[in-house]
């Protein structure tokens, strides 16, 4: 899928949350469809590092953004940013939610995926480890790398795993050879009585920098180049400014997004508290997907 060059609003008034790096071929700001979220005011995100990154970040979903989905195309332009679609019948997402634990692992093996097995979790069904770079790309969190073989933020379920998996190739593609996350499994508090999904179950992962074989690095934060309540990815959709660092990150996300690897892909789009992450989810029991 080939990013287009168009950006998106900011903030109110086209006004950019971003300052330019290195402009390339910029084109002016679009206007949002009538159907988004109200822009906020321009307010800058905090220039942080991700040393400096919060370890259990706030991730929230409202009913209404995961209940009844349209039956429209992911690329029809009448969907308004954050709508959920039906995702296709082959969508990976959607195969590795179905499987049960053994047939996981199997297909970890078959790919040939490093992993070990990690202690029982509470609200991971299937919880591994990474053990290796993933399709030379290595998968990683905040913490010192003598920490990481016990931490409880690198434990992964076998289905989101499969998906990181998949999304690898693409980071390859772009000579990423790190990905760093703030964290993949969090523990469900004391007397959670739900059903665990999302970072409770080890589904999800909150992705903040890429790094590049060169060195560069790739920051949400810093490269998003978006606007809360605009469209993530398709036509009319793209950075603002459009630096070289923000188209491909844009690009990036957006081939995940159209593979649909995850059930659920937010960026800083959707709300503040994603300024610095893109949290990227495998959902089970729905026949849904979600990007915003």
């Amino acid at each position: 899928m080939s990013l287009l060059a168009a950006a998106s609003l900011g903030c109110v008034l086209g006004q950019p949350r971003h300052k330019a790096k290195t402009p390339v071929a910029a084109t002016a700001p679009v206007v949002a469809s009538a159907a988004a979220k109200p822009l906020p005011s321009c307010t800058e995100a905090p220039n942080v590092e991700a040393a400096s990154w919060p370890a259990t970040p706030v991730v929230a979903l409202t009913p209404t953004e995961i209940d009844p989905p349209t039956t429209a195309s992911s690329a029809s332009p009448e969907v308004a940013p954050g709508t959920p679609v039906i995702a296709s019948a082959g969508a990976p997402a959607l195969k590795y939610a179905a499987l049960d634990g053994a047939s996981c692992l199997a297909e970890l093996k078959k790919r040939g995926v490093p992993f070990t097995p990690a202690s029982a979790s509470t609200g991971v069904e299937t919880p591994i480890r990474f053990a290796g770079k993933i399709r030379s790309v290595d998968v990683h969190g905040l913490e010192p790398p003598a920490k990481r073989p016990t931490s409880v933020w690198e434990i992964v379920d076998c289905r989101l795993a499969l998906a990181i998996d998949d999304f690898a190739q693409i980071l390859a593609k772009h000579d990423v050879v790190e990905a760093i996350h703030m964290s993949m499994y969090r523990p469900p508090p004391k007397g959670f009585k739900g059903k665990p999904a999302r970072h409770d179950a080890a589904l999800a992962i909150d992705l903040g920098v890429l790094v590049k074989k060169d060195g560069t690095k790739l920051r949400v934060l810093e490269d998003w180049h978006g606007g809360i309540g605009t469209k993530t990815c398709g036509k009319g959709a793209g950075p603002w400014p459009a630096t070289k660092e923000a188209l491909e990150i844009r690009q990036i996300l957006c081939d995940a997004a159209e593979a649909q690897l995850f059930n659920v892909v937010l960026t800083p789009n959707y709300n503040k508290p994603h300024a610095n992450h893109f949290h990227l989810e495998v959902t089970r029991g729905v026949k849904w997907f979600l990007v915003h």
